[in-house]
């Protein structure tokens, strides 16, 4: 049987964490090895689970997180690494199903399953799109075919398995970007030698997507990573004008989210500083100046 890793990357309250491990290890099958990296330090996993703690010391971001996860599950034996959001609490099958289309699809790089809104059981990732010129991205809500793996242009960090060929091909997520956007930048890079992106909608996850009157809403410091990032991504797939466009258009939803002119402000700034700090190139977590403004 093909050895499967998981990887989760901690941040925050630990209670999400838990319910991710807990949900891990009660599965119809188990990943072999499950390694939790501690961005926050201080978390004690409890109830026996039974994980591997690497903590790096700092908030290294969910791409250095997974870059961190991947080494260490390589180096004990891991073919295939199934990366999970903290928050994220798995269908009993789910890993199975997702082996098995791996055993299938020769050619499946990234495979994810069908993402469902933890407030609605409605499907939040179904497959994704993204225009390589204007970093553009879009999610497909309802799957393509339900009896069978199909194939998509990218697939969500949320709940990835990726197969350890990934890392020896195209190397571990940019963790350059931090956090958003690695995932697409990832399956990009993937796509590049040949190795594709499939969903595989009989394979479930929840996950607790934060929603406020039915729209997505984001932290600021999410605002100026997603922000950033599609420039960051724009410069290196096409041009940061080309990517321009999407990126404010995206940025100016987020401001009109602002449930007073307060929060509206505050969030112009953080998607502002995304603008410039994207248009300038500059990587890596927030710089301790920025973040004063974005908090």
């Amino acid at each position: 049987m093909t050895a499967v890793w998981g990887i989760v990357v901690h941040y925050g309250d630990a209670a999400p964490t838990l319910r991710c491990l807990k949900a891990l290890v009660a599965g119809a099958r188990v990943p072999d090895g499950i390694v939790v990296i501690d961005n926050a330090g201080g978390f004690r996993p409890s109830h026996g689970l039974p994980v591997d703690l690497v903590t790096p010391g700092r908030n290294v971001g969910f791409a250095g997180g997974i870059a961190l996860g991947a080494t260490h599950a390589l180096e004990h034996g891991a073919e295939l690494v199934w990366i999970l959001n903290n928050d994220a609490v798995v269908d009993p099958a789910c890993l199975g199903l997702l082996a098995a289309a791996a055993g299938m699809e020769r050619d499946a790089g990234f495979l994810s399953p069908l993402v469902l809104y933890a407030d609605s059981g409605t499907p939040w990732f179904a497959g994704g799109e993204v225009d390589r010129q204007t970093l553009a991205v879009h999610h497909h809500t309802v799957p393509v075919v339900w009896d069978r793996p199909y194939y998509t242009g990218f697939v969500t960090g949320c709940a990835m398995l990726v197969r350890g060929e990934v890392f020896e091909r195209c190397g571990p997520p940019d963790v350059g970007l931090f956090m958003y956007f690695e995932d697409v930048d990832w399956c990009l890079r993937g796509r590049a030698v040949g190795l594709r992106s499939i969903v595989v909608p009989g394979a479930c996850v929840v996950h607790d997507v934060a929603r406020r009157r039915g729209r997505r809403v984001f932290s600021r410091a999410s605002m100026y990573y997603m922000t950033r990032n599609r420039l960051l991504l724009g410069r290196r797939y096409g041009s940061r004008c080309g990517a321009l466009p999407a990126t404010l258009n995206w940025g100016l939803r987020q401001v009109a989210k602002g449930s007073t002119p307060a929060e509206s402000m505050r969030n112009m700034r953080a998607v502002t500083i995304g603008l410039v700090d994207g248009w300038r190139g500059r990587n890596g977590p927030l710089s301790i100046d920025a973040g004063t403004f974005v908090a």
